[in-house]
């Protein structure tokens, strides 16, 4: 395994972990915005997320790329092997940035979940709030077989309710 090689895959690897710390910034900024119903500044930072997750694509593709170019699978055995394959000063660095990545991807999964049943919790609270305005009961549905919306002719005031 060449030092130029080693070096590179390193520097990825700390880039990783600036983003994946960005990326945990911008999911509880994300969060936060959905408690607080801020919707322009959900879009805002979902545009923000949207581009943090290419650069991690670009990131992850290009890590690939060298752990091939050193012979290494670009899986988890890859990884231990090209730690392994590091001169002893830096393996401990190594292994505990790579353990730091990884806790990170795991925290970032969970909270897109949190975040993702927050919103679904938010639309389905708005959507009760839209049928009773029109006047539907909760059990109607919404729509009838023909795909037409169905609702009283006229909404009721918001207070009634």
């Amino acid at each position: 395994m060449t030092t130029t090689a080693s070096d590179s895959t390193l520097t990825a690897l700390r880039q990783t972990n600036r983003l994946l710390t960005r990326m945990e910034q911008l999911l509880e900024q994300q969060y936060q915005y959905l408690l607080a119903r801020d919707m322009a500044s959900l879009e805002q930072e979902s545009s923000r997320l949207s581009g943090l997750i290419e650069e991690l694509e670009t990131d992850a593709s290009q890590r690939n790329q060298l752990l091939t170019s050193q012979g290494l699978t670009t899986d988890m055995a890859g990884m231990n092997q090209w730690i392994t394959g590091l001169p002893a000063e830096v393996q401990d660095d190594a292994r505990e940035l790579w353990t730091t990545i990884r806790k990170q991807m795991v925290r970032c999964r969970e909270m897109n979940l949190m975040n993702g049943r927050l919103q679904g919790r938010l639309r389905s609270a708005t959507a009760r709030l839209v049928e009773l305005f029109w006047g539907n009961s909760v059990a109607q549905p919404g729509y009838n077989q023909g795909g037409q919306l169905e609702r009283a002719s006229r909404p009721r005031n918001i207070d009634r309710a």
